[in-house]
């Protein structure tokens, strides 16, 4: 879906409720809240700057974890900062939460447009959608707003694997910083904070199944809780990086406020970056490569380039610039810096649809007058279901039995609204899709260039379920996808299970474990938390890309910020952690270069 920046200036509501459903809301939502649009005069700063403009710091990628930097660092008002992006501005109807449906669909023009290699066994033989933000504010601006930080044991395994100073206790203090949590009784506990750039509270709008889905699985024995504070198995109305009914992204909530503010800082957009240049034989990263308005450029850097891409485009650049696996860089005529495992390790919380309960009495779908009405609340108030994201608000964590340690969930599960007429805002639903989520999967896949074009998209192959721990985490998912609708409540709403085969599976028995099986390997998919690819580890670590600071090994003046470093993926989503990566690395980066934190 091609999803239009305005609506035609010579539309009236009378002309398009002539046409389609879903056209009409597309440009009714793009009408008004275009029209609503805050002003923000620093949308003119994106224009050129001269070749081989220097700066103190330049970023490259402007997603949670580049603007996050960017910010912290232009703190220091001496220092000047470069900001590259490869997309553009943000658009307004990003902020609206049921349109992150839209948002997602991997032909949108916010969209990279990733696919991963195609295998028999994942994602029906035909690849997987691999969706990442190429916008301000990244995959912020694209996500489904989750504020989840992963469990305690995670970032305490981290620094057990010799991650100095990457343990809870280290790290907590930067979930906090970031954060202005709406949450009156939850700011009162050391887990939460409150006057940071970072707006997280709950939507200010739950339907009947929403509700209802809280309730049915506190019944089947999950407590309801902060995920985010001392215990993370059991079940939350989900904190979200929103405020007052809109979506907060990273641009929003942490660019915006300093953007037009700050004469230290630059932003590019539409500007790709294609290499790091680094000093073959000092091995000193001196500046970036980047295209822009047809033309390659260059920009200088007199301290640092920080590598924020994220999981897939921060290993590509790397090996672009030749930091990265011999056996990969010299096929291509690429000359090897440095030969480091950059693009290996890279993993994902593999999921699978499959159990769809089909609402009998609850159904969420709306006629266009409905849906007139909802926009038109939305539009004066930012309240009503567009201001939410149906059932798709609630979260659960599960610990199964191939766990030893009891609190330790290694499952999660999230709900979709689902409607058998196609794609539709996530409001309108007549179905509740089960989605189980491997938290700590063992499958282990790879990025890699293809050539030295740095517009050619990478090879991506996530090597998903080549470890048979990952399926059986699955299919113990899907079914307490089906013992779920045990709960008391489920049933007094009429909640069903839909027994209609998958398409492709319908020789199996319905729930046997063969049908099971075949259901994952068609419906399989990725749940956008990709990370590894850039691991951080100790010296002592042949896989390791950078170290604690997270400066890449034996390239001086070169750090990656952003997911990748990942050394695994934390047992949750994935855009808090990568918030907290984002505060540390600065902190770190001031610190190395003798700034007194505060």
């Amino acid at each position: 879906m091609n999803i239009p920046s305005s609506p035609p200036s010579n539309t009236s509501l009378s002309d398009a409720m002539g046409t389609s459903p879903l056209t009409v809301f597309l440009s009714l939502i793009n009408y008004i809240v275009d029209h609503q649009a805050h002003t923000d005069p620093s949308s003119s700063l994106t224009d050129n700057i001269p070749d081989a403009q220097e700066y103190d710091f330049i970023v490259v990628g402007a997603g949670a974890g580049g603007i996050i930097v960017a910010n912290r660092l232009t703190e220091v008002s001496n220092w000047s900062v470069l900001l590259l992006e490869a997309g553009g501005e943000e658009p307004s109807y990003a902020e609206v939460p049921s349109y992150c449906v839209f948002m997602q669909q991997t032909s949108s023009e916010v969209d990279w447009g990733y696919w991963s290699e195609a295998r028999p066994n994942f994602c029906g033989g035909n690849g997987c959608s691999m969706q990442r933000g190429k916008v301000l504010g990244g995959s912020t601006t694209t996500n489904s707003m989750f504020y989840v930080r992963g469990h305690h044991r995670d970032y305490d395994e981290w620094a057990r694997m010799g991650n100095e100073g990457w343990g809870y206790e280290d790290i907590l203090k930067y979930f906090v910083k970031s954060e202005d949590n709406g949450n009156p009784n939850l700011v009162k506990t050391k887990y939460h904070g409150s006057g940071g750039y970072q707006s997280v509270e709950v939507f200010p709008y739950q339907d009947i199944n929403t509700v209802a889905l809280l309730k049915g699985l506190e019944e089947i024995g999950l407590t309801t809780r902060d995920i985010n504070g001392e215990h993370q198995k059991g079940v939350m109305l989900s904190q979200m990086t929103a405020k007052n009914g809109e979506r907060r992204s990273a641009n929003i909530a942490f660019l915006k406020p300093i953007r037009d503010k700050r004469s230290n800082l630059k932003v590019l957009t539409n500007a790709l970056v294609t290499k790091v240049l680094i000093d073959a034989y000092t091995k000193t990263a001196n500046g970036v490569q980047y295209h822009k308005n047809g033309k390659f450029m260059t920009a200088i850097a007199r301290k640092e380039v920080i590598v924020s891409g994220g999981a897939i485009n921060s290993p590509q650049l790397l090996q672009l610039s030749g930091v990265g696996p011999r056996e990969v860089l010299e096929p291509l005529g690429i000359p090897v810096i440095q030969d480091l495992k950059v693009g290996y390790n890279f993993h994902d919380h593999i999921c699978s649809s499959g159990v769809n309960y089909t609402l009998t009495k609850t159904s969420q779908w709306a006629g266009l007058d409905a849906q007139y009405e909802h926009l038109t609340e939305y539009a004066l108030n930012r309240t009503g279901p567009l201001s939410a994201t149906g059932v798709a608000q609630v979260v659960a964590f599960k610990t199964t039995e191939y766990e030893n340690i009891t609190d330790y969930n290694d499952i999660q599960f999230t709900f979709e609204n689902t409607h058998v007429g196609g794609v539709h805002p996530n409001s309108y639903y007549d179905q509740i899709t089960v989605i189980p989520i491997v938290l700590r999967p063992k499958s282990r896949g790879y990025i890699k260039i293809k050539s030295k074009d740095p517009f050619e998209h990478p090879l991506i192959n996530p090597n998903y379920f080549s470890e048979e721990y990952d399926i059986k985490i699955l299919l113990k998912g899907l079914q307490y996808g089906i013992d779920f609708l045990k709960s008391k409540t489920f049933q007094e709403l009429g909640y069903r299970l839909n027994t209609s085969p998958m398409h492709g599976c319908s020789k199996h028995e319905f729930a046997s474990e063969p049908y099971w099986r075949c259901v994952i390997k068609k419906y399989s998919r990725t749940n956008y938390h990709l990370g590894g690819s850039c691991k951080m580890g100790p010296a002592s670590d042949q896989d390791a890309v950078v170290d604690s600071s997270l400066r890449v090994y034996n390239v001086t003046n070169l750090r990656v910020i952003d997911a990748s470093i990942m050394p695994f993926v934390i047992s949750g989503n994935t855009n808090a952690p990568t918030m907290m990566i984002a505060e540390k690395g600065a902190d770190m980066i001031k610190r190395d270069w003798n700034i007194k934190l505060t």
